[in-house]
């Protein structure tokens, strides 16, 4: 099992929480269909969870889809990557976890774009301590969607 914090819905705070692998499996399901313009569909990997292969600046990111997370929560090696400079962010925010509290910044991500659907200027946090594994793609992009659904192992995203 591997730890990941989890940003609390409506609470702002942040919680440890475990994503469990099966064994032999592939770490992602990287197959995601578009079925027309404005919607895309992600199947969960064989643990349940949903993967989203995104494009955030230009820079490849892989999130994990969590809907209990109230907003974006990028890994410092995430962040680093498209350009953020995480040694000069701000740590002012901080969040409980249970691992105890831990300083967050909050940067604001000018495009976040999954299978073609793209939204503007999203906020973000980045963790100062990074025991973070993946990035989370939280409500703040879901909630801009028109819609979004979850069918068993389906995820349609509609723009």
């Amino acid at each position: 099992m591997r730890t990941t914090l989890v940003a609390i819905a409506g609470a702002a705070l942040l919680a440890a929480a475990t994503v469990p692998r099966l064994v032999g499996e592939a770490p992602r399901p990287r197959a995601a269909v578009a079925e027309e313009s404005g919607t895309h569909t992600l199947f969960a990997d064989r643990g349940g969870h949903f993967w989203a292969d995104a494009m955030v600046d230009g820079t490849h990111v892989s999130f994990l889809v969590d809907t209990g997370a109230t907003m974006i929560v990028l890994t410092g090696e995430d962040a680093r990557r498209i350009g953020i400079d995480v040694d000069a962010l701000a740590y002012r925010r901080k969040v409980a976890t249970a691992n105890g509290v831990i300083p967050v910044a909050e940067v604001r991500i000018p495009e976040v774009e999954v299978g073609g659907i793209g939204i503007r200027n999203v906020d973000a946090l980045v963790p100062q301590l990074d025991g973070l594994e993946t990035s989370l793609l939280g409500m703040n992009f879901l909630k801009r969607l028109s819609r979004f659904e979850i069918d068993g192992n389906r995820m349609v995203l509609v723009e």
